[in-house]
C-alpha cells in the first residue's frame, strides 16, 4: 500500500509540475503570426488591408499590388466606412450601377460573430417570446417564460410562478397542427430587447423538421422551413438585421453553411469550406455586394468573399500565422491545460506532445533514479 501511495503522489507531482511549465510557458510565450484586419473590396474586386504591424505606421494595400492612403483606403470599402465617407462628402452615387446611400448601406451592411465558447455552453432550457408585431417603438420583455419538455411546450407566469395553461394549450394546438414531434432537438432565438424586430425562434423537432415560432399579436405563429434533402442541422441561428432580408443561418452535420431568405423560407448555400464552430471562430462582414467571411481556427484565418444574394464564393485568402514559440515544448514532454478557449469549462486536455521533452524527461529521472540509488547504497553500507 506504501508504494502505491508513493506512486500515486509521485505520478501527481508530475502533472502538477507539467501543468506549472505549461502554464510558465503559456505567460512567456510570444505572440503567433500577425492577421492585418481584411476585408472583400466592392469597389476594386479584391481583397484590401490595414496593416498597423510596421514601426513606420499603417499601411493600406490590396492583393493585386496596389498601395493606397488611408482617404483612397476608404473609397475602395463604401459600404464599410461609408459614414466618414458621408462626412468628406465623397459617398459615390452608385457602385456597379447600383444606386447607393447612407440608408441603404446601413440597413443592409451587418457583422455576425460565432465563437467556440457559444458553441461548447450549457443553455437554460428557458426562453422568453416577444411579440413581433409590437406596437411599440421600442421591444419590451414578455412576463413569462416558455420551455420545451419531453411531449409538449409550456408557458410559465413568472409573477406567479404558475404554467399560463391558457396560453400553453393555444400554442401547444398549433404545433399539434403542424405535426411537430417532441422532444425538440435545436433552439435558437435571441432574446434580448436590443434589435429592431423578433424573428422568434427556429425549432428542429424529433422528425428533423425545422420550423420557425413567433408570437403574433398574442397568438402563435408557426411556419415549416423546407430543408434540402440530406440537410441535418448541427448549429441554427436567428438573425434580426435591419433589411429583413434574412431569418437565420444553419450549419448542419457535415459543415456547410446555408442562410435562411425571407419571405420565401428558403435555404442558400454558401460556397464556404466546411465548418466546425465547435473549433472554428466564424466572423461575416457583410454589404449589399459581397460577404467577407472568416474562419479562424489555431491562429490561422481563410478570408473568402461571397457574392451577396447568391452566396457564390468569389475568392479566397488565407493566412497562415505561426504558432506562438512557448519554452514549455522543450521543458515537459506534453502541455496540460484545464481550461480552453473553446470553452469556459473545467476540462483537463493534454496537447502539444514533444519528443524533446520526453527525451529531456528520460534522461532526467534516468539521472534521478541513478542517484537515488547510489545513495541508498551508500546509506546501506554506513549503517552496517
Amino acid at each position: 500500500m506504501k508504494i502505491f501511495f508513493q506512486l500515486l503522489m509521485g505520478v501527481v507531482s508530475a502533472l502538477m509540475l507539467i501543468w506549472g511549465l505549461t502554464s510558465l510557458g503559456a505567460l512567456l510565450q510570444r505572440g503567433g503570426g500577425y492577421v492585418p484586419f481584411t476585408l472583400y473590396s466592392e469597389v476594386v474586386g479584391e481583397f484590401v488591408s490595414l496593416d498597423n504591424s510596421g514601426e513606420e505606421g499603417s499601411r493600406y494595400y490590396d492583393y493585386a499590388g496596389r498601395e493606397y492612403t488611408e482617404s483612397e483606403f476608404d473609397s475602395v470599402l463604401p459600404s464599410f466606412y461609408y459614414r466618414q465617407l458621408v462626412m468628406d462628402g465623397r459617398l459615390p452615387d452608385s457602385i456597379h450601377g447600383v444606386a447607393v446611400s447612407p440608408s441603404m448601406l446601413e440597413e443592409q451592411s451587418f457583422i455576425f460573430i460565432s465563437h467556440p465558447s457559444s458553441i461548447n455552453c450549457h443553455v437554460t432550457p428557458l426562453y422568453f417570446l416577444l411579440e413581433s408585431m409590437s406596437k411599440r417603438v421600442y421591444l419590451e420583455m414578455p412576463s413569462d417564460v416558455f420551455r420545451l419538455g419531453k411531449k409538449g411546450i409550456e408557458f410559465i407566469d413568472m409573477s406567479r410562478n404558475e404554467v399560463d395553461r391558457a396560453k400553453s394549450e393555444l400554442f401547444q394546438k398549433a404545433l399539434d397542427a403542424k405535426g411537430v414531434a417532441f422532444p425538440i432537438a435545436l433552439v435558437a432565438g435571441n432574446a434580448t430587447t436590443k434589435k429592431p424586430y423578433d424573428h422568434g425562434y427556429l425549432l428542429l423537432d424529433a422528425g428533423g423538421r425545422l420550423f420557425n415560432l413567433r408570437q403574433t399579436v398574442g397568438r402563435p405563429y408557426l411556419q415549416e422551413i423546407a430543408l434540402p434533402s440530406g440537410v441535418v442541422p448541427q448549429q441554427l441561428f436567428v438573425t434580426e438585421y435591419p433589411s429583413r432580408a434574412f431569418l437565420g443561418f444553419l450549419v448542419d452535420e457535415v459543415g456547410s453553411f446555408y442562410a435562411i431568405t425571407l419571405p420565401d423560407y428558403r435555404l442558400v448555400k454558401a460556397e464556404l469550406p466546411p465548418l466546425d464552430l465547435t473549433r472554428d471562430k466564424l466572423t461575416i462582414f457583410g454589404n449589399p455586394f459581397y460577404w467577407t467571411v472568416i474562419r479562424s481556427r489555431d491562429g490561422e484565418a481563410l478570408y473568402t468573399a461571397l457574392e451577396a444574394g447568391s452566396l457564390r464564393r468569389v475568392k479566397e485568402l488565407r493566412f497562415e500565422a505561426s504558432e506562438g514559440s512557448s519554452i514549455a515544448k522543450y521543458l515537459v514532454p506534453f502541455q496540460l491545460s484545464f481550461t480552453s478557449p473553446l470553452h469556459g469549462y473545467f476540462r483537463p486536455e493534454a496537447h502539444h506532445f514533444s519528443w524533446f521533452g520526453l527525451l529531456l524527461w528520460l534522461v532526467v529521472g534516468g539521472v534521478w533514479v541513478a542517484v537515488a540509488r547510489s545513495v541508498g547504497r551508500r546509506c546501506a553500507l554506513g549503517y552496517r
